[in-house]
């Protein structure tokens, strides 16, 4: 059995980024960047009015002519001494004008404008390059596109943009005693494995292919693993523990699945198992709902953003104030869900770990490392579900 620090170090060292792709802007918004992507001309790349007003030399006298209107998208002409242009909002400044007047501040009549304000040069004008200049890094590789990168990049011409692949994923869950459907007969439960698994990756931003449920026999367990060992990574809940109908291990290596590791020094989820086929990853989770959600949660999404090209896997601690006691003796890593508000976090009442009211509740999962006593008001690490 090995400790969380080693079952990451392990999965860190075992997980590869996914070839790139190129792939239509429109259709990129949470991939990652495998290309540094540079500005290809100034932004804004003219000098443009900021508001609806006039547009003038700041030394202009108080009463000017109207000498031409300019809209957005019309090329401006050049500003003759004494007059000033009518001018749109996001439209090109002409040549000879400094400083924009907003329409509110100004007194238009017959074709004249009388001015109320002093003015003081170069307000309500975006200047050429402001934003950034020709060149300028505005994607760095590695990066996570979100819509306004990406609204910044289409606004520079981009159409295709270079990322990592995205990991496909397939969920398999086992049980003789699951349903997904239908009326329950006597010794059978709905399941919920699913239904956390796919929830949190697609909260994530990731797309799964469901399996469906495997009954705990050999043949059926064979069929559904060689259908998911199709994908980038496999998840199976279930069968990875000890007893005699828990398969998966034995079924995984007959399919080529080389153990990196199984069972880790934590709770819930000790009996977690860790392989790869080639670049096939595959994670076996135990059944109980806490040790699906922890383990989907702690390793299986990290593992995913590396393979997606991110660098920064691990979910980021932040330290939270306990509002109440924590009783830890055990010589392992223990989750605790708790209730995270303001700078607090709230432990939920221990229950046995297969309870999914307690999860509902939670926003957090309390990281207790140490012997002893987590006393009220003391900090401690979480991470936010």
């Amino acid at each position: 059995m090995i400790t969380i620090e080693v079952a990451k170090k392990k999965i860190e060292k075992s997980v590869d980024e996914l070839p790139f792709v190129v792939t239509n802007i429109e259709d990129v918004c949470g991939h990652v960047s495998a290309e540094e992507i540079c500005a290809r001309f100034d932004s804004p790349p003219f000098d443009r009015s900021a508001m609806d007003g006039f547009a003038l030399k700041a030394s202009s006298p108080r009463a000017l002519k109207i000498s031409q209107v300019i809209n957005a998208g019309t090329v401006a002409r050049p500003l003759k001494n004494g007059t000033c242009a009518k001018i749109m909002t996001g439209a090109m400044m002409p040549e000879g004008a400094d400083t924009v007047v907003p329409l509110e501040e100004t007194i238009e009549k017959g074709g004249q404008v009388y001015l109320n304000k002093t003015l003081r040069k170069g307000s309500f004008v975006r200047r050429r390059g402001r934003e950034f200049k020709n060149g300028e890094v505005l994607v760095k590789k590695g990066e996570a596109l979100n819509p306004a990168s990406l609204g910044m990049l289409s606004g520079q011409g981009v159409k295709m943009v270079r990322t990592f692949g995205m990991p496909s994923v397939g969920i398999l869950v086992t049980g003789d005693e699951l349903v997904e459907n239908g009326r329950l007969r006597k010794g059978k439960i709905f399941d919920s494995n699913m239904v956390i698994v796919s929830s949190l990756l697609n909260e994530a931003g990731f797309k799964v292919a469901t399996l469906g449920i495997s009954k705990d026999s050999a043949r059926s367990l064979k069929l559904k693993i060689e259908k998911g060992l199709r994908e980038d990574v496999l998840i199976v809940c279930g069968g990875v523990s000890v007893g005699e109908r828990d398969l998966v291990k034995g079924i995984l290596k007959s399919s080529g699945v080389k153990e990196v590791f199984w069972r880790v020094r934590q709770k819930p989820g000790k009996p977690l198992f860790f392989g790869k086929k080639g670049r096939r990853t595959v994670f076996g989770l135990p059944g109980n709902p806490a040790a699906v959600l922890v383990g989907t949660f702690e390793y299986v999404i990290p593992a995913l953003k590396k393979m997606m090209g991110l660098k920064d896997m691990w979910h980021k601690p932040l330290q939270a104030r306990l509002s109440g006691d924590i009783k830890w003796k055990r010589d392992r890593v223990e989750f605790i869900c708790g209730i995270y508000k303001g700078n607090g976090v709230t432990p939920l009442p221990e229950n046995e770990s297969s309870m999914l009211k307690k999860l509902s509740a939670a926003n957090a999962l309390i990281i207790a490392k140490r012997s002893g006593y987590y006393r009220k008001g003391e900090m401690v690490n979480i991470h936010l579900l």
